[in-house]
């Protein structure tokens, strides 16, 4: 209608207006103030604190379970105890007072053991050898230790006219000079064709030396072969006195 004339508003926009007045509102409340800002910096800060307390805990956890003070480092480094990788390597030398191995000790070089010259054994003690490998090791002599045994077959004239000698060996003359100690034994090159088995090899299958150990038994053969013979000449003479007795003659 003319003249201006405004009709009454309906619920609807009664309902529109409030809605809007709600929004302003909000916006107003979302909008920050200095209040506000401060409360969020604290709950940040507090946030913070606590995460940082959380790992400070892990870490302290983590560290105790973990990883070595400076103590028990010190302490490993000057008795380390029982070494837990497989492989250790050592490109210096190496002190200890007590080794104990559970496997191989294998070394490329000269074993040394100074202190076994005067240690004695009294009790159980065996000859120790070393075979072509290097391996270290007793031998055993037991009949079920053996096969393919038979009797040992040797010209024992031959091997009771092997010459003896004194000498002195090339590496103690060049060290001591005339000096040097003088030892006596056989040759092992007059040795071999009279008794090879009574001689080792090197790893080119040269003569290298004499097995003194096991002379024992051509040894003893020889040793043998005199006693029968002497038991035989006594037989001999027993039945000659015999028979110079029942001769008539004087016994």
């Amino acid at each position: 209608m003319a003249g201006g004339y405004k009709a009454p508003r309906d619920g609807t926009e009664q309902l529109t207006g409030a809605m809007a007045d709600q929004r302003e509102r909000l916006r107003e409340l979302e909008r920050p103030t200095g209040t506000s800002i401060g409360s969020l910096v604290q709950q940040v800060q507090q946030t913070l604190a606590n995460i940082v307390a959380q790992v400070n805990t892990i870490a302290t956890a983590w560290m105790a379970a973990n990883a070595y003070t400076k103590a028990q480092v010190d302490s490993k480094v000057a008795s380390p105890g029982t070494i837990a990788p497989v492989d250790v390597n050592a490109s210096g030398n190496v002190s200890a007072a007590n080794v104990t191995a559970s496997g191989q000790v294998v070394s490329a070089g000269i074993v040394r053991s100074p202190g076994t010259k005067s240690n004695t054994v009294t009790v159980g003690y065996s000859a120790v050898y070393i075979d072509s490998s290097g391996n270290m090791g007793g031998n055993t002599s037991t009949r079920r230790s053996k096969t393919n045994i038979v009797p040992l077959e040797i010209d024992l004239d031959a091997f009771l006219g092997l010459q003896a000698y004194r000498f002195q060996r090339h590496t103690d003359v060049l060290e001591m000079g005339e000096g040097a100690p003088w030892q006596s034994g056989l040759m092992a090159e007059d040795v071999e064709p009279v008794a090879p088995l009574n001689v080792w090899l090197d790893e080119d299958g040269l003569v290298a030396g004499v097995r003194y150990e096991e002379l024992v038994v051509p040894l003893l053969m020889a040793v043998q072969r005199e006693r029968t013979l002497r038991v035989s000449l006594e037989e001999r003479v027993a039945a000659l006195e015999a028979q110079s007795v029942a001769d008539g003659g004087v016994s």
